[in-house]
C-alpha cells in the first residue's frame, strides 16, 4: 500500500465522516423530539474539525479543489 492508497482511503473517510455529520444535524434539529438541538455544539465542532482537516489536505496538495477531487 503506497502513500496515495493511504490518502484515497482518508479521502473516503473524510467524506463518510461529512455526510455522518450531516445526518446527525438534521436529527439535531428534528423539532418534533424533546432532545432537538441538545448537540448543536458539538456538531458545530465536528464540522469545524472536519473543515480544519480538508483544509489542511489542500494545503499540502492532496486534493486539487476545494470540493475534494484527489490530486493524482
Amino acid at each position: 500500500m503506497g502513500k496515495l492508497d493511504v490518502i484515497r482511503e482518508l479521502d473516503s473517510l473524510l467524506k463518510l465522516c461529512e455526510g455522518k455529520v450531516s445526518i446527525l444535524d438534521a436529527l439535531d434539529r428534528d423539532t418534533t423530539t424533546s432532545d432537538a438541538y441538545d448537540m448543536h455544539d458539538q456538531i458545530t465542532g465536528m464540522y469545524n474539525g472536519l473543515k480544519k482537516l480538508r483544509e489542511r489536505c489542500i494545503r499540502f496538495g492532496v486534493y486539487t479543489t476545494d470540493e475534494g477531487e484527489l490530486n493524482e
